[in-house]
Order: C-alpha cells, then structure tokens, then sequence
C-alpha cells in the first residue's frame, strides 16, 4: 500500500516535510505533484491515483 500526496506551489514545501518524514519511516510514497499544478489539478491527480 502507498501514501499518495500531491501539493500546489503553496503547500508545496509543508508537502516536502510530510513526504521526508513518511520516507524516513518506509512508507512507500507516490507525489503526484507536477508544476504548474494549482489546487484542483493536484486533487484530481491524487483522487485518479487512488481510483
């Protein structure tokens, strides 16, 4: 099982802070952020990864 995350360029570095903390604890984690992304492209990003 993966945690999947996603984050736009405001959430971005608090993002980057969970998913470090996740690695170090061997979570698998898939990011599906991408730039450029505002909120809604991330979210629909994360609800298509968990589908």
């Amino acid at each position: 099982m993966a945690i999947i995350i996603g984050a736009d360029a405001t959430g971005s570095k608090l993002k980057d802070v969970v998913k470090d903390f996740l690695v170090g604890e061997n979570f698998e984690v898939v990011d599906v952020t991408k730039e450029g992304q505002d909120f809604v492209d991330v979210t629909l990003a994360v609800a298509a990864e968990v589908n």
